[in-house]
């Protein structure tokens, strides 16, 4: 008689789950959501012990992930470092600082003291953007379009200062 009832009540809960599936998902991760406001630290330990337990597992969904989601995530990419290269140029005046030249496409972060090159190797570009932006530094940074800025790579100066020194 015991067994009768079991099975009655799972089949009853299998239908309520099928029925309210939306409701429950809902009434689920609005739990969750909560918990992870409660306690975050709690939370991010858990997730990466987990991780590390199950290292491999990980990694193998990743890259499956990138793989079917791959021009997704470029797009992604390209325009997170679009956002973050105009708030850098924003910031740091937005024109060169030497014509004064404005559009954004012929802008570039300039090494005021050299040592981009040396920079890049060491960090991603978007890297060094996010720096640039999150501890601004005008003694370090400045904007300069692109023939200004090939005109210091090459020569160390810039014709523009040349004609304004000569005026």
């Amino acid at each position: 008689m015991d067994e009768i009832i079991k099975n009655k009540n799972k089949e009853y809960q299998r239908r309520y789950r099928e029925k309210h599936r939306e409701e429950i998902r809902k009434r689920n991760r609005e739990w969750a959501r909560k918990k992870r406001e409660e306690n975050p630290e709690k939370i991010n330990k858990y997730q990466r012990e987990r991780r590390k337990r199950n290292r491999e597992a990980f990694l193998k969904y990743s890259r499956e992930y990138y793989q079917k989601n791959r021009e997704h995530k470029l797009q992604v990419k390209k325009e997170y470092l679009k956002r973050i290269r105009e708030a850098v140029i924003k910031g740091y005046g937005g024109k060169c600082a030497c014509c004064g030249e404005s559009h954004y496409e012929f802008l570039a972060l300039d090494h005021r003291n050299g040592g981009g090159n040396r920079e890049r190797k060491e960090k991603s570009v978007t890297e060094i953007y996010r720096d640039a932006l999150k501890n601004y530094n005008p003694d370090k940074y400045r904007i300069l379009c692109h023939n200004c800025n090939s005109a210091y790579a090459y020569y160390g100066y810039c014709p523009h200062n040349l004609e304004k020194t000569k005026e």
